[in-house]
C-alpha cells in the first residue's frame, strides 16, 4: 500500500506484479497464506490462451452476460453505462481514488463496480449462470483457515461467526469474499440473501464485519417469505 500511495502515477502491469511477488513475498512451504499472485498468473494464462486482454474477457464473459453495465477495470476499460469514475476511498488516511497506482490488483480483483452490479454477479454465480454447480461447490469447499471465523476454499471464503464470538453460534455460514476496503460480497443460502457492502477504506474492516453480523441477525429475526 505504501508504494500505491508514494507512486500515484504508476500503472502496474502483470509482469510488474509477478516481479513484486518474486522479490517481496516469502514462500510458506506446506502452510497457507493468502495471496493474489495465483490470480495474476491465471490472468496471464487466460491472455496467452485466448489472445485477448484480460479486461476484454471480463466484459465479454461476465459483465455483459450478467448485465453489469457499471463495472470496468480502471485505467484499462470503461463501463458500458456512465462515467469511469471511482467513488472516494482511502488507503490508511490517504484518498487514492484518482491514483493510477490502484491498478496494482489487475486479475487479483482490480475492478471497479457498484453494489447493484455486484449483487447481479452474486445472483448469476449462485444461480448457475456463470459456473456449474460442481465448479461452484469446488470454489466454496473449505481447504484452509484464513483466520478465526474466516475459512478459505478456492477463491471463496466461508464465514463462521461462532469463531468471532461464541454467542453467535447457530448463525448461517455465508460464502463469498471480502476486500481490503471493507468490501463484502456474500451469499447466505439459509436466507437466500445476497449481501453486498462497501465501506471504502482500509481502516473500516472491523466496522464492516459488525454491520454484516447485524444484517445476519436481522435476517434471522425476519419472517420467512
Amino acid at each position: 500500500m505504501s508504494i500505491v500511495v508514494d507512486e500515484p502515477g504508476r500503472l502496474w502491469e502483470p509482469a510488474d506484479l509477478l516481479e513484486f511477488s518474486r522479490t517481496r513475498q516469502v514462500p510458506v512451504g506446506p502452510g497457507f497464506a493468502y495471496s493474489d499472485t495465483g490470480y495474476i498468473l491465471l490472468g496471464v494464462m487466460l491472455e496467452h490462451v485466448t489472445g485477448r486482454a484480460f479486461h476484454e474477457l471480463l466484459h465479454e464473459k461476465i459483465f455483459e452476460p450478467v448485465g453489469m453495465t457499471r463495472s470496468w477495470m480502471p485505467w484499462r476499460s470503461e463501463p458500458a453505462v456512465g462515467a469511469a469514475a471511482i467513488a472516494p476511498f482511502t488507503l490508511g488516511k490517504v484518498e487514492v481514488s484518482t491514483f493510477r497506482s490502484v491498478s496494482c490488483d489487475w486479475a487479483g480483483g482490480g475492478i471497479a463496480s457498484t453494489l447493484g452490479d455486484l449483487a447481479l454477479f452474486s445472483r448469476a454465480l449462485h444461480g448457475g449462470r456463470l459456473l456449474s454447480g460442481e465448479s461452484l461447490a469446488r470454489l466454496a469447499a473449505v481447504r484452509n483457515k484464513f483466520r478465526a471465523g474466516i475459512h478459505y476454499g478456492t477463491g471463496m471464503m466461508e464465514l463462521r461467526f461462532e469463531e468471532f464470538f461464541f454467542l453467535l453460534r447457530g448463525m448461517p455460514r455465508p460464502v463469498g469474499h471480502i476486500g481490503v476496503l471493507g468490501t463484502h460480497l456474500f451469499y447466505d443460502a439459509v436466507n437466500d440473501a445476497h449481501i453486498v457492502m462497501n465501506f471504502g477504506g482500509t481502516t473500516e474492516m472491523v466496522r464492516s464485519f459488525r454491520t454484516l453480523i447485524q444484517i445476519e441477525q436481522e435476517l434471522k429475526r425476519a419472517p420467512l417469505g
